[in-house]
């Protein structure tokens, strides 16, 4: 998947997954990852896993709603916003 197929209303009606999903897209580049101070979000069938530097801190995985509390209060915050905008403009259409 990419954040082009993520971006549309349907996705857009679950929130917070829609916020992680894109979060998880938006740090798969390691280019992306500078804006975020090397801070990193991956996806895997039991949920959500914060890295650092490609490390695991010890957050554990979790769920989409745990994980966007978690980036209000991370650098990952960016990328939450960011997808949080999206997300408004596609509902408004």
């Amino acid at each position: 998947m990419t954040i082009q197929d993520l971006l549309t209303k349907e996705n857009a009606q679950n929130w917070k997954t829609f916020v992680a999903d894109f979060v998880t897209l938006s740090t798969k580049a390691k280019k992306n990852r500078e804006l975020v101070r090397d801070y990193q979000v991956k996806k895997s069938s039991k949920g959500y896993t914060i890295l650092v530097n490609g490390i695991n801190p010890g957050y554990g995985t979790m769920t989409a709603e745990t994980l966007y509390g978690w980036m209000e209060r991370l650098p990952l915050v960016y990328y939450s916003r960011q997808a949080d905008e999206y997300r408004e403009i596609l509902l408004s259409q």
